[in-house]
């Protein structure tokens, strides 16, 4: 439960406010500000899209195809300085996190976080404080699952951080704040291929809660 030396640990107060969200997205694809460029040399396999499939048609299918695909590349070293979407689960898809409201049709629908999602949601915010060279560059928390974008920026003379560290280290964090597992075993990661598939990840994280009931993580019995 260490990160280089030092222990996992952020303080979690008794009631943590949610910022609100903007609808604004990175422009063409960027990363706080700067385009994203994936580094040369690994071989991604990138599934072949129809020319006239919109932004907006791909983002439900790039949700329900990962249920049915490993969650790991073969032979990819996932401490490579690229930007991965993420998605963990909570077991059996219980709502541990909170619901999803909206106040009115006109207004986007909000996330309100429960205790353990609270806890949730802050060790995400820290997740840069532990491991520097990684970047948080979006996130949502829903009801019985988080997903995540986070880049890597490993610097050359450093010891590499890879994902999979990040993670399990995350899951350890917050199981041991609440007292519990909340998590599913696996968990899914997507490398993100150029600034179009970052932009496409980053609209999902945006608008998630606004089509939670088309959501395939969505049960009206949670």
């Amino acid at each position: 439960g260490t990160t280089n030396g030092r222990s996992y640990d952020t303080p979690v107060g008794a009631s943590i406010a949610r910022p609100q969200r903007t609808a604004r997205e990175p422009s063409a694809g960027t990363t706080n500000g700067r385009p994203y460029d994936p580094p040369v040399g690994a071989s991604i396999a990138r599934p072949k899209r129809a020319e006239h499939q919109s932004l907006k048609d791909k983002e439900p299918a790039m949700e329900s195809d990962h249920r049915r695909k490993p969650n790991r590349i073969p032979d990819f070293d996932y401490s490579q300085n690229y930007a991965y979407f993420l998605t963990i689960c909570t077991a059996d898809r219980r709502y541990w996190f909170g619901t999803v409201e909206k106040t009115g049709e006109q207004q986007p629908a909000q996330v309100r976080l429960s205790r353990i999602g609270q806890i949730v949601d802050a060790s995400i915010r820290a997740i840069p404080e532990h491991y520097p060279n990684v970047h948080l560059e979006h996130h949502i928390v829903m009801p019985n699952h988080i997903h995540l974008l986070l880049r890597l920026e490993n610097r050359t003379g450093q010891k590499p951080v890879s994902i999979s560290t990040v993670i399990q280290q995350f899951k350890g964090f917050v199981t041991k704040k609440i007292g519990k597992s909340v998590w599913q075993k696996l968990y899914y990661d997507h490398v993100v291929r150029d600034a179009e598939d970052f932009a496409v990840k980053w609209r999902y994280i945006d608008n998630n809660p606004n089509r939670w009931v088309d959501d395939p993580y969505f049960s009206p019995t949670p």
